[in-house]
């Protein structure tokens, strides 16, 4: 004990400097020792790597994405933007969101396109790889709500998002149990 004690006080000693009376022990630094009576300070720094610019992508409602027989214009989006390689749509909810879409397990999903493709007869194409896709689950957070997702830049670039509500399971026709 007393070895861990003596082992302690020695690094106290040489790592942070005493100072008893008029005499001085002081920290080394990386730019040599401190003169006695000198000011020192210590400043952090970091390296982040910047953040891509963001772009804000036009975004509208699909009813036509949507399963058949939920009511998409419950979704009232605000923006849609491509930052690097992700997309993120937010928005809100116009009314509270009902057991009906809680039943079937709704959830918000994304949907992002590229500019019609002239070689390939005008078509879009989906750019959000669906393993990253994000969905919003209906009926949490509140009245408001964020789905994301990663873009394949080999297909494409987005141009347009398109939110849609989407079932997760199959109603199985019970009754009300109410």
């Amino acid at each position: 004990m007393r070895l861990v004690i003596a082992a302690l006080g020695a690094l106290l000693l040489v790592g942070a400097g005493i100072s008893i009376g008029r005499w001085a022990v002081p920290s080394q630094s990386a730019a040599g020792p401190i003169p006695p009576g000198a000011t020192t300070s210590t400043s952090t720094s970091s390296t982040s790597t910047p953040e891509a610019p963001s772009t804000a992508l036009p975004v509208e409602v699909s009813s036509q994405l949507s399963t058949s027989g939920e009511d998409a214009t419950i979704l009232v989006p605000s923006s849609c933007a491509v930052q690097g390689s992700s997309i993120t749509a937010n928005g809100s909810f116009d009314r509270t969101v009902t057991t009906g879409y809680l039943r079937s397990g709704d959830v918000v999903e994304l949907y992002a396109y590229t500019a019609p493709v002239p070689s390939a007869s005008n078509q879009t194409f989906q750019v959000v790889k669906l393993a990253s896709e994000k969905p919003f689950p209906m009926g949490t957070g509140g009245g408001t709500w964020e789905v994301s997702g990663t873009i394949d830049s080999q297909i494409g670039v987005p141009q347009r998002c398109l939110v849609a509500v989407q079932a997760t399971h199959a109603g199985m026709g019970a009754g009300n149990a109410y």
